[in-house]
């Protein structure tokens, strides 16, 4: 796994071909997205995000791109909050 940052404070996760099969099975697993590999992506982004001082909390934007025999890479990008209050004086 290859863990990079990218502009925007977006953190780029590349996963070998070899890393999805270990991870994931295979994948049709991993497109099927069941309950059992969301919670897989999870611990992979907690671990990224605990290593690089981010809350886990915090509202990310995830796009997951993967194809078959090449491997997946994921884009983290954070949220920025919309609905932020000013205050005027």
């Amino acid at each position: 796994m290859t863990v990079s940052d990218i502009s925007g404070n977006k953190i780029k996760i590349t996963l070998s071909n070899f890393e999805v099969l270990d991870c994931f099975g295979t994948y049709e697993k991993l497109y099927s997205m069941t309950d059992s590999i969301k919670n897989a992506f999870k611990q992979i982004l907690k671990n990224v995000l605990t290593t690089r001082g981010i809350g886990f909390n915090e509202e990310m934007l995830i796009q997951i791109r993967a194809k078959k025999n090449i491997g997946c890479v994921i884009i983290l990008s954070p949220i920025k909050q919309r609905n932020q209050t000013k205050d005027y004086l």
